[in-house]
């Protein structure tokens, strides 16, 4: 019997059987079998780690069974590789140390020695550098006594690392240098390869991307060749790394999904942390704060389960900058400091430096400016000592953010140009914009606007050039959190300028930084549904259709709870929101990665702005756009036609029209207080809600009444306008929807978008209505419009579900949605209408083609949105664009059931006529405002989009 087979049938057996088989073959178990044993073993590590353990534990379990002291004791040194090659350095660590033990009282220095080069690896995750350190010393010593090249050069390569990990990264490169050299006159190509991986990772801290790049893809040709999974995958999860530094935040995405996926099937608890890690720092860059910190807690409990502190201590530092940019001051600063003392530990000088930054830039916020530049000097100092350019010049801008904000222009200007310097090579625009963004600040304090202009212009390319890395679009939407300052900036700059051409330029910048994820939506649509043919894992399609029914499940349960407003149900509602939170927030992370393919285009194709030009020739002869935009706490308004193009620099202070719109918000909720209340208080609500009306009128309207008089208009909000009621404002006299005819879009290029060319077809017509606890009136509402359009296609109760939209929503007729509509503010990518079948998401939206030229929304608040920095509208609204409509009308708060019968009774009479959409919502709410006085029953709905 060979080798193989009996070893094969041992593994078959259990037990006693097991025990007996071994002890009648135990004359196999000899030198030549731990021999091969090893072989084997060696080769599995980098394959399949878990079937290593396995055959070290069989190896052990041997040693014990035929008691063989040396059998045993390479089982545990076969243990402890297989435990390393898993992560478990702890539990290796020990095993190293026992087996160096044995081998230390039987005077065998040698294997002592070899010992040793697993055993400071694994001393160096631990943290433990100054143990490895002098543990390498030793041995390597050994191998010279004894000549042994190759393990010298392996051990180079291990105290490479450690250095690695200090981020003293000369000594590094010199380990490594001296490790390959040896390696290449004895001619091992793969341990070559394995020096080649390392060297990479610190080229990559030093900022040389490319050199490192190519490095890595050598060495993963070799790891390739010899099926070692496990290897390729970690050097895929180093490249993703070195995209992430260069800007590529897409493909840093896609491959840290790879990744994983691999990670979690070897069981590597280790690498699923790491990629966690890393994962957040690209999200960081991001602005998605919240999944920041939630991927860096699941990292710690991995790094704290393996004893990696250092690691820990990454997690902890990029937690605290999410909780800084989420206002978490107090957990910032816990956590920061709990990350100093990690590394303070560590002796890590370059890391500590790193959170004295991320200190100092919390203590800037706190106003303590002296302190934090004494901090980011202190840092920079680490930085230059350890050679680390990017740091260097990182610290550099925020020491010149502090210089500038206690008034040293000059100081704040070289600073500011020293970390500019070598920016081409670095490839690092994340950087740069904010140099750039700094340096036309300090310019334009300093009078010089064509330095100004120019530094600011620099910014915006910057940020731009970042932009076009971004695939998906909650990942963009969310992008200019922390930069649309730049935009603001540009535009008050060339507002300063006082020129017809300055005032192009300024609303040339609005539209650059409005909307800017929502026109990526529109101009590139992949329309690629989930289970369309694509090659995507079946168990995350499989997972994502369960998780879509739990959550349709706990809406469900969530409204009906909601209505019955027992104490029971108050009882249970908290526990029901935080369970569809933790659900949704997995059905997002599961299309983000279903998404990815269909965006690799998206990721090559970032639209730009339709020039004004364009979208002043796309208006009517007769139709006036006006685009509001806030900027340092004022509101302004662009007024532009066929002719020309005016601005209003000071209409309104935002404070003011915040009040203005919280007051009239809380009036129109007044509503909900039943029928009787609404009776009894019905002259005090109207003449309240005139009242906020006009006050808003005089705020954002009135200085423009004669540059409108007697023309259509299109309203473009910014910010918070967004919910302002613009054809309800009262001028004392009339509503602005008495004297005209009024739509809506989220910027004007996306008007143009929606407006496009060619004819519409508004003479059919699809009706869905879904009944309810939320919307028990629907059934009225819909066969009234249904007798209008006789012809039309009408789905109602169980049969209008998802699927009769997807079959009829192509073919280019108009679409009417009767049903329940919920809008999430604290998660709006959620914000869902309820059909028959489920619950109709914006990730759901984002999967559909409809070829309609309206779509019309008549439940509660489905043109609401939550605005994010960069003016992103995130609503249901955003998904029905992307899915392909043109218009829509939309409401802006709890509507009546009987006035909007009213209003959609009238609008669609009016669209059979021949009106036009924005004509027909006009003489709609004319009509309905005769018989209901008060804006709340008339005025709830907005035309946005094509007119």
């Amino acid at each position: 019997m060979t080798f193989d087979a009996l070893l094969a049938r041992v593994q078959t057996l259990r037990g006693k059987r097991r025990c007996d088989y071994i002890r009648k073959h135990r004359g196999r178990f000899d030198h030549s079998a731990i021999r091969e044993l090893t072989a084997r073993l060696n080769d599995l590590l980098w394959k399949d780690a878990s079937r290593a353990l396995e055959l070290a534990d069989l190896w052990l379990e041997i040693g014990t069974v035929v008691r063989d002291a040396e059998i045993r004791l390479h089982g545990r040194w076969a243990r402890a590789k297989a435990r390393h090659a898993m992560g478990s350095y702890r539990q290796a660590a020990e095993d190293y140390r026992e087996v160096a033990r044995w081998f230390r009282r039987q005077g065998s220095d040698l294997e002592w020695a070899q010992v040793q080069m697993g055993h400071v690896d694994a001393l160096m995750y631990l943290g433990r550098y100054n143990r490895a350190l002098k543990l390498a010393d030793r041995a390597r010593a050994v191998f010279k006594q004894h000549r042994k090249a190759s393990l010298v050069a392996k051990l180079d390569t291990n105290t490479g690392n450690i250095y690695h990990r200090l981020d003293r990264y000369r000594e590094a490169l010199r380990c490594y240098g001296r490790a390959k050299r040896t390696f290449g006159r004895l001619g091992k190509s793969y341990e070559q390869a394995l020096v080649d991986f390392n060297r990479a990772n610190v080229l990559t801290s030093l900022g040389e991307f490319d050199k490192a790049l190519a490095l890595y893809q050598s060495a993963r040709g070799q790891f390739a060749e010899r099926g070692q999974g496990p290897r390729v995958a970690q050097v895929d999860y180093n490249i993703a790394y070195l995209f992430f530094l260069t800007d590529r935040y897409h493909q840093a995405i896609q491959s840290y999904h790879d990744v994983r996926h691999i990670f979690e099937e070897l069981g590597d608890v280790r690498h699923v942390s790491l990629t966690n890690l890393d994962e957040a720092e690209v999200y960081l860059r991001l602005n998605l704060h919240a999944d920041v910190v939630h991927l860096c807690e699941a990292a710690r409990l991995g790094f704290d389960e393996l004893g990696m502190a250092y690691e820990a201590g990454r997690a902890l530092s990029n937690q605290a900058i999410a909780e800084i940019h989420l206002g978490q001051y107090g957990q910032a600063l816990e956590h920061l400091r709990a990350a100093r003392r990690i590394f303070g530990r560590e002796g890590n000088h370059v890391w500590t430096a790193m959170i004295d930054l991320y200190m100092a830039t919390l203590l800037r916020r706190e106003g303590k400016v002296r302190e934090a530049l004494r901090i980011a000097r202190r840092a920079h100092d680490v930085f230059a000592g350890a050679g680390l350019v990017t740091k260097r010049r990182y610290a550099r801008l925020e020491m010149a953010r502090a210089s500038f904000e206690l008034g040293k222009h000059a100081d704040a200007l070289a600073l500011c140009r020293r970390a500019l310097r070598g920016a081409a090579a670095d490839e690092t625009p994340w950087l740069n914009y904010q140099c750039y963004h700094l340096l036309g600040k300090i310019s334009e304090r300093e009078g010089e606007r064509g330095k100004a202009s120019r530094y600011l212009r620099r910014a915006v390319e910057s940020v731009e050039q970042m932009w076009s890395t971004i695939g998906a679009d909650e990942y963009k939407a969310n992008f200019l959190t922390d930069k649309f300052r730049v935009y603001e900036d540009i535009v008050l700059h060339y507002l300063r300028g006082g020129t017809q051409r300055s005032i192009h330029k300024a609303l040339e910048y609005v539209e650059r930084g409005k909307s800017k994820a929502l026109v990526d939506l529109l101009t590139y649509r992949p329309h690629a549904e989930v289970k369309n043919g694509r090659r995507v894992p079946s168990r995350l399609v499989d997972e994502l259709q369960e998780q879509r029914e739990r959550l349709n499940l706990r809406y469900s349960q969530l409204n009906d709870l909601d209505t019955q407003g027992t104490r029971r149900s108050l009882s249970v509602i908290s526990d029901l929101r935080q369970e569809i939170t933790e659900t949704e927030r997995r059905i997002a992370y599961i299309l983000r990665e279903l998404r990815h393919k269909d965006f690799e285009l998206a990721s090559l194709h970032s639209a730009s702005t339709i020039p004004i030009e364009k979208i002043r020739e796309s208006l009517g002869a007769d139709e006036t756009l006006i685009e509001y935009y806030i900027a340092r706490d004022r509101v302004m308004a662009f007024a532009m036609d066929h002719d020309s193009i005016d601005i209003y620099d000071h209409l309104a202070d935002v404070a003011v029209v915040d009040r203005l719109m919280a007051r009239l918000q809380f009036q129109l909720k007044k509503f909900q207080l039943g029928d009787e209340y609404v009776r009894r208080h019905n002259s005090h609500l109207y003449e309240s809600v005139l009242c906020s009306l006009g006050r808003l009128n005089a705020e954002l309207v009135e200085p423009m009444a004669r540059r409108i008089d007697g023309r259509r208009l299109v309203i473009v909000p910014h910010g918070q306008l967004h919910y302002v009621p613009f054809h309800a404002v009262f001028d004392g006299e009339q509503f602005l929807i008495d004297r005209h005819e009024v739509r809506y879009s989220p910027s004007a290029t996306v008007l143009r978008l929606c407006d496009g060319d060619g004819q519409e077809d508004e003479q059919r017509l699809l009706i869905l209505g879904v009944d309810g606890n939320g919307a028990p009136h629907i059934s009225t509402e819909v066969e009234q419009i249904a007798r209008i359009y006789d012809d039309a296609l009408l789905f109602v109760g169980n049969e209008a579900g998802v699927d009769k939209l997807r079959q009829h929503g192509r073919d280019g007729r108009m679409i009417h949605l009767a049903c329940h509509g919920v809008f999430r503010g604290g998660n709006p990518m959620f914000s869902s209408l309820k059909l028959a079948d489920g619950w109709l998401n914006i990730y759901d939206l984002y999967d559909l083609r409809l070829d309609a030229s309206l779509v019309t929304l008549s439940g509660c608040q489905t043109g609401v949105g939550k605005v994010l920095r960069g003016d992103e509208l995130v609503g249901l609204v955003r998904g029905f664009l992307h899915a392909g409509v043109r218009s829509l009308v939309v409401s802006l708060w709890q509507v009546h059931d009987e006035s909007t019968a009213i209003i959609m009774g009238n609008f669609y009479r009016r669209l059979k006529a021949g009106h036009s959409k924005s004509g027909s919502l006009r003489g709609a709410m004319l009509e309905t405002k005769r018989e209901f006085a008060h804006p709340y029953y008339w005025a709830p709905f907005v035309l946005l989009g094509r007119g």
